[in-house]
């Protein structure tokens, strides 16, 4: 609503000093509401009419916006233990659940996206690099030292893969055979 007020009361160098005034009160929550009326402002800037602030504001509170992916393992709560010591995120609170009763659960990555791990009674580890079984993702983790990162994964209980296609990134398999890369972080 407020857009709409915005966008047909306000031409574009009125537009552009509110924008300027209001951008500090932005918050840290990248789908709240006053930043997505910031970004739908900016976003009209590029038409320079009224009414894109509401097109744009409107298309911003409809963005799909990725939040999990998820990996199908027997145990989720060792899965998790092992991802969570890899790359550094909680495993989330259980709450009242027992631990053999967890069939979801995910690391803490503060509102941005993370890892999930969903109990299923038969999981298949693909046959990677290729085979009967084809991988269908891996994730992919950075890190300063490919050497010290890979001791890390190893002693974490991670497998090296025998196939290794490249010389900035390393493939392993998690304890139930998902392939997942540390890749080298490149300096910008």
């Amino acid at each position: 609503m407020l857009a709409t007020i915005l966008s047909r009361s306000l031409a574009g160098q009125l537009r552009r000093q509110i924008l300027a005034n209001i951008e500090h009160l932005v918050t840290p929550k990248p789908r709240g509401p006053l930043n997505i009326l910031v970004r739908a402002m900016r976003c009209a800037e590029l038409f320079d009419s009224p009414r894109a602030v509401v097109v744009c504001y409107l298309a911003l509170m409809q963005t799909i916006q990725f939040s999990v992916t998820a990996i199908d393992c027997p145990e989720p709560l060792e899965l998790a233990k092992f991802y969570s010591q890899l790359c550094g995120l909680e495993v989330e609170p259980l709450g009242d659940f027992l631990p053999e009763d967890v069939t979801w659960i995910e690391l803490v990555n503060s509102g941005h996206p993370t890892i999930g791990f969903q109990k299923v009674a038969y999981v298949v580890p693909p046959t990677w690099p290729e085979g009967p079984q084809p991988q269908r993702l891996h994730l992919d983790f950075l890190v300063d030292d490919l050497d010290e990162g890979e001791a890390f994964a190893l002693e974490l209980g991670a497998t090296k893969a025998e196939f290794q296609p490249g010389t900035t990134f390393r493939v392993f398999l998690d304890p139930i055979g998902h392939p997942f890369c540390l890749v080298k972080r490149v300096e910008e």
